[in-house]
């Protein structure tokens, strides 16, 4: 590897939950379930990131 790659290292996963309402999120071996609402309100307050929660949006409109 040059040194402007950087090695890419699995360290958890997430999972959309069937009703699309809630993400579970393992990472490092701890787990999170995150209502969808709640993330929604975070994502809200940062401008930033506004494109990430359509996306998420959408994908969820297509299942």
């Amino acid at each position: 590897m040059s040194e402007e790659e950087e090695e890419v290292v699995n360290a958890g996963w997430v999972s959309l939950s069937r009703s699309g309402k809630s993400l579970n999120i393992m990472v490092m071996d701890q787990m999170f379930f995150v209502p969808l609402r709640d993330l929604w309100k975070v994502l809200d307050e940062e401008r930033g990131r506004v494109d990430v929660k359509q996306w998420v949006k959408r994908g969820a409109e297509e299942r």
